[in-house]
């Protein structure tokens, strides 16, 4: 049976791939029989809609080539579908690619195809704002998603990348102030002084921290870390400690490592959310997991991330 892969190449990433030069790097994959459409979607909405569409058609995998907010877009797309994710990276951070051993250059991510591991694992699912979205990597509230938000779309990010985020998470620190926060796991209510959560799908953070280190993307939990504190040094304290990582190993004080299959988070004043380094809105929010709701084509090799 001929194998069918459809391309949604993202322009707008830092490093996307000219649509010529992806059509010369899949030429092998074509050559050994393999069906392969590049399409180009004009916005978030129109990569979700394409995804969804190609999963309608029974294509075998949607590869989204772009960051990781073309993969955010690409897994909505697919959610609760028989059609696999891949990945040809091209963004700034490239989280999901390394948590699955993808290679960056295109014609080696797809040369991987044919031998890649497909998998069922789960999406983290956030209702907020009158939506439900679901997310791939994370979801962070409070100081992420207000760097997320400044950044967003904005010239600086697309020339200096990561500098970038660097820069503005810098004021963000120096400029933080928690919010008071009341957090909902099961029936059980607990108020902090929240200056940051994350609730992790995934093990790697930003691509360089390991913040919900103990994750697997196939047991129904969500792993979060809670960043709790009202001094005024808090904030670039527990920064500091979660670039390090190992938060679900050492004993920090203000942080706070749980697993959990849903929860809800509620602050004054209204704390921004990101999804997948993708803003979202302001809480409230509530999360939940969508077990086994995502085929994925991941690097031959045993992974934690998979229980491996």
């Amino acid at each position: 049976m001929t194998p069918t892969l459809v391309i949604l190449r993202n322009p707008r990433t830092r490093h996307a791939p000219a649509e010529q030069a992806l059509a010369l790097a899949a030429q092998p994959l074509r050559s050994r029989g393999w069906a392969i459409t590049i399409e180009t979607p004009t916005d978030t909405m129109h990569t979700v809609a394409r995804a969804r569409a190609a999963a309608a058609r029974g294509v075998d995998a949607v590869a989204a080539c772009g960051g990781d907010g073309t993969v955010h877009a690409v897994a909505n797309g697919l959610a609760g579908s028989a059609t696999a994710l891949a990945v040809l990276p091209a963004g700034t951070t490239n989280v999901w690619a390394r948590e699955a051993g993808i290679p960056r250059a295109p014609a080696a991510a797809l040369a991987l195809l044919p031998t890649a591991r497909r998998l069922r694992i789960d999406l983290g699912r956030a209702h907020l704002d009158g939506t439900e979205r679901r997310f791939l990597l994370m979801c962070g509230i409070g100081l992420d998603a207000a760097v997320v938000q400044r950044v967003e779309g904005s010239r600086a990010k697309r020339r200096i990348g990561r500098g970038w985020y660097a820069a503005v998470g810098a004021l963000a620190l120096a400029r933080a102030r928690p919010a008071d926060t009341t957090i909902e796991l099961d029936t059980i209510q607990r108020a902090v002084p929240l200056l940051q959560l994350v609730a992790g799908n995934t093990r790697l953070y930003g691509g360089m921290a390991r913040i919900t280190g103990d994750a697997r993307a196939n047991d129904g939990l969500l792993d979060v870390a809670i960043l709790a504190g009202r001094a005024r040094l808090d904030a670039p304290r527990l920064a500091l400690h979660a670039m390090r990582g190992a938060l679900h190993r050492r004993r920090v004080r203000g942080v706070e490592y749980l697993r959990t299959a849903q929860l809800t988070v509620d602050a004054s004043p209204p704390r921004p959310v990101q999804l997948d380094g993708e803003y979202a809105g302001t809480t409230p929010v509530r999360l939940a997991v969508d077990r086994t709701a995502l085929d994925v084509l991941v690097a031959p090799g045993p992974r934690l991330l998979f229980g491996d």
